[in-house]
């Protein structure tokens, strides 16, 4: 070209992704998540408790119910991440960035750092 033009990178620049990338993953593991928690709950405590309820036993129980929430959504909150934290383009929508994590890193990615956050939710949200 012309001698004064500006050089022209050789990769293009990448954008952060927009603020709402990721709201509908986010929203769905919201709404399955308190689907899963309370009868989770429900179930352990009356496992747990015998027909007598107690502090120890509705912790245990809320721990137990937390763990399930976590082995539910954890995929979920996986594709949210990748979603928010992506440059703009790399994933169409959240099924797309499901289908190329599952084929680039495999089922085992949607739990990576699963067993801490399982660890976490025993003690509070």
């Amino acid at each position: 070209g012309g001698g004064n033009s500006p050089p022209q990178p050789s990769t293009p620049i990448l954008e952060p992704a927009p603020r709402l990338k990721g709201w509908v993953p986010t929203l769905v593991k919201k709404i399955v998540g308190q689907s899963v928690r309370f009868p989770l709950h429900h179930i352990a405590l009356a496992a747990i408790a015998d027909g007598r309820v107690s502090v120890g036993s509705s912790f245990l129980a809320g721990a137990m119910a937390g763990v399930g929430v976590v082995i539910v959504t954890h995929p979920i909150d996986v594709v949210k991440t990748r979603m928010q934290s992506a440059f703009s383009g790399v994933y169409r929508n959240s099924f797309d960035c499901l289908r190329k994590t599952l084929r680039e890193e495999g089922p085992r990615a949607l739990f990576r750092g699963g067993a801490l956050r399982a660890v976490r939710t025993c003690f509070g949200t």
